[in-house]
């Protein structure tokens, strides 16, 4: 590996002065550490202490004994410029592209068939519910205030003041858990409403944490605001001259609960069918015997569905010279833009597709004829259409092209009410005919009691293997970093040495 790390050393170089300080300790190296690192899932300290006293550490990055240190603050110092420069992790990617070539081409290894598959990682948080929300957000915020502008965190409430000096474990003493977080709910909207109008303040990340708490969760009602009646002009009047007062009544559920706010202390964490945090794409070859490579990844929001993956993932593929023929994956990713943009690339997209309510003996435009322009030349009976035209279908953004049939003759066919061709009380039948409901039909006719299909597809399993090694072995379940671009670095070293090792393995055995 040293050698392929010393020819990436110079993507990261500007993360350096080259003319000012002492000469740099090599880069490669700490890609080296790094690697070695995540192969194992250590901790900081743990791999900085092997590198220093375990002889196979040193004889693996070819460092003399007298010469293996590398300080704790240093190997963080390089993580965190990685971060600072290139929050995407693009030129770790590159590195990632590169063992991934490099292991495919030392073992001769196929990529025509490859398999897809999401699974879950968590970042370094715990959630508790709505309280224990409330509570850490606030608290930061308040923590925040008081370090920056001590004299307006000393005009806040007394109450709040209050809760904020007691110990963060007490809690709410006797009280409730849902008036907890009725005060809780209060306070924030409070300390929106009295620091929205400072520019300084309202730039902070921890206020706008607590305003997006209370969008996300409270619905805020001024009672002054009444129909024209005098009743309201009274009131207003009755206000106190800091704020008027509001009324604040708690969501049961989150607005868009899926992108809400999980955790303070990572924002870029959101909640989907899999749980709280990130999603984590990952492709890899299959069918080979002397091991498997991952030749894709990617870090996106626990609350992305698995719908459109595919198109990006095929794209990095091909960009690379890895595009496989056939491509399996779990029926979360199939959809119509799906099959159409698969099938435009040449790639055979091994995936079930959902058929929804439809009946077993559904005529699906699979039977239906087409010319080369495709266009309807005769539907399953033998008739034909009376014309095409476009129009839009069901609500859509755009029209598409549609075959129209006599009403009539659908009427009276034997097949109706099983096939795809639907009509209202007046007018012609007519049916969706664009490229990619075709082959969605076709999907389904095909993978429809054809015992053949599916067990091609029992390749697919196979992947789930993998996110198990990569969650065990490389701790990629739960990891001991915050945000994004630490998320995305952590992801991107661990799936590389997962890699390296079986790189190293395969060539072993060879």
């Amino acid at each position: 590996m040293l050698p392929l790390l010393l020819s990436t050393e110079g993507d990261f170089a500007d993360l350096y002065c080259a003319d000012n300080g002492r000469p740099n300790w090599s880069i490669a190296l700490r890609l080296g550490i790094c690697l070695l690192q995540e192969a194992q899932d250590l901790t900081d300290q743990e791999v900085l202490d092997a590198f220093a006293f375990d002889v196979r550490f040193q004889f693996a990055l070819d460092v003399d004994p007298s010469q293996a240190y590398l300080s704790r603050r240093s190997l963080g110092d390089f993580r965190s410029r990685m971060v600072r420069a290139d929050p995407e992790m693009t030129r770790l990617r590159r590195l990632f592209d590169a063992i991934a070539i490099a292991a495919i081409d030392d073992l001769n290894l196929s990529v025509a068939t490859q398999r897809l598959d999401s699974t879950q990682v968590v970042s370094n948080i715990r959630t508790r519910g709505r309280v224990d929300l409330f509570s850490k957000t606030l608290r930061q915020f308040l923590r925040v205030l008081l370090l920056s502008r001590a004299e307006e965190h000393a005009t806040l409430p007394t109450a709040l003041l209050q809760w904020e000096a007691r110990d963060e474990s007490a809690g709410f003493g006797e009280g409730r858990p849902a008036t907890a977080l009725q005060c809780l709910a209060e306070w924030a909207v409070e300390l929106v409403r009295r620091f929205e109008g400072d520019d300084d303040i309202a730039s902070w990340e921890s206020w706008e944490l607590v305003r997006r708490l209370v969008d996300e969760h409270c619905i805020v009602e001024d009672p002054t605001e009444d129909e024209g009646g005098s009743e309201g002009s009274a009131a207003a009047d009755k206000a106190t001259d800091e704020q008027d007062p509001v009324v604040v009544t708690l969501r049961a559920k989150p607005a868009n609960p899926g992108n809400s706010l999980q955790s303070p202390y990572d924002p870029d964490a959101t909640y989907g069918h899999k749980g709280v945090g990130y999603c984590v794409q990952i492709t890899e070859t299959t069918q080979n015997q002397a091991t498997e490579v991952l030749t894709d990844f990617a870090v996106q929001p626990a609350a992305n569905n698995d719908w459109g993956e595919t198109g990006p993932v095929l794209q990095r593929l091909e960009d690379n010279g890895l595009k496989p023929s056939v491509l399996a994956a779990d029926a979360g990713y199939p959809h119509v833009p799906a099959l159409e943009d698969a099938d435009k690339r040449g790639v055979e997209l091994l995936s079930p597709v959902s058929s929804g309510t439809l009946p077993d003996d559904f005529v699906g435009r699979e039977r239906f004829d087409f010319d080369e322009a495709g266009e309807v030349v005769r539907c399953p009976e033998g008739v034909a259409p009376i014309r095409h035209g476009y129009r839009k279908q069901n609500g859509a953004a755009e029209r598409t092209l549609h075959a129209y049939f006599d009403r009539q003759a659908c009427l009276d066919c034997p097949l109706l009410g099983r096939c795809v061709a639907r009509g209202r009380k007046t007018g012609a039948f007519t049916v969706e005919v664009t490229r990619g409901l075709r082959l969605r039909d076709e999907a389904i006719a095909h993978q429809r009691d054809n015992p053949e299909w599916w067990e091609r597809y029992k390749i697919r399993s196979g992947i789930e293997a993998t996110n198990s090694e990569l969650k065990r072995k490389h701790g990629l379940g739960h990891l001991r970093v915050r945000r994004a671009p630490r998320v995305r670095l952590a992801v991107t070293l661990k799936l590389a040495a997962c890699n390296v090792k079986r790189w190293l393995r395969a060539s072993r055995a060879q």
